[in-house]
């Protein structure tokens, strides 16, 4: 980690004062080349994933939301994400039902709705989770420097700013993705303990919902957590 952070910890800061500057010209920067050589060659670490998993999403009005309103929203409403740009349509997953994942403010009490997923078993996911099982001698370098320098879990404050240079690096890596054929990206939460995982194309896939969508309220002072 030490080596991988010399070598590339500042090329790391410099491409994301660059993504501000120039967001779709990633590929023109050094390090840009270097991300996309590394997933396209598979050099990152890779898993699948199975088990339960949950979506959840904020209560906006009184409408009573069915499985429908719970699956990935169709291009013509898919806003952009850590892990897609807007228009793309993909199945966001927490390992529990975090709903921490939907509220825009922590600090806040909500009401959100959850929506439990049985997958059967996905293969071919890149694993972007910071964890030290996942590190070997043969691990990308610059994977590493990105996990290590916490870049890929940056903290979007407000969900309604509308800017959000926290998600260049990361909307850059799945494009990278999707064209080495991942099946989806596994990475740590940022707003509470656990993983989450992004399905790029979920139709394809074995993933079935469990039963019915269910109300649940979001209390900040029992459900918080403080991710390190």
């Amino acid at each position: 980690m030490r080596k991988a952070e010399k070598r590339y910890g500042k090329q790391v800061d410099e491409l994301q004062e660059y993504l501000e500057k120039y967001p779709f010209l990633t590929l023109s920067a050094p390090l840009g080349k270097t991300i996309y050589r590394e997933i396209i060659k598979k050099k990152p670490p890779i898993c699948d994933v199975e088990g339960t998993w949950y979506r959840t999403r904020p209560v906006k009005d009184s409408k009573i939301y069915h499985l429908e309103d719970m699956k990935a929203p169709p291009i013509s409403s898919a806003g952009d994400g850590r892990y897609n740009h807007a228009g793309q349509s993909v199945l966001y997953l927490a390992e529990n039902s975090s709903m921490q994942e939907a509220v825009n403010d922590l600090n806040v009490s909500a009401v959100v709705w959850t929506q439990a997923y049985q997958i059967e078993e996905i293969p071919n996911i890149l694993d972007l989770t910071n964890r030290w099982d996942n590190y070997d001698p043969s691990t990308s370098a610059v994977i590493v420097a990105l996990l290590s320098s916490h870049t890929l879990n940056r903290k979007v404050l407000n969900r309604e700013n509308m800017w959000r240079p926290e998600y260049f690096i990361t909307r850059y890596i799945a494009d990278c993705a999707r064209l080495a054929n991942f099946n989806g990206i596994k990475y740590d939460s940022t707003r509470g303990y656990g993983e989450n995982i992004v399905i790029f194309d979920h139709t394809k896939l074995l993933i079935r919902a469990e039963g019915e969508p269910e109300l649940k309220t979001y209390n900040p002072k029992v459900n918080s957590s403080h991710p390190v």
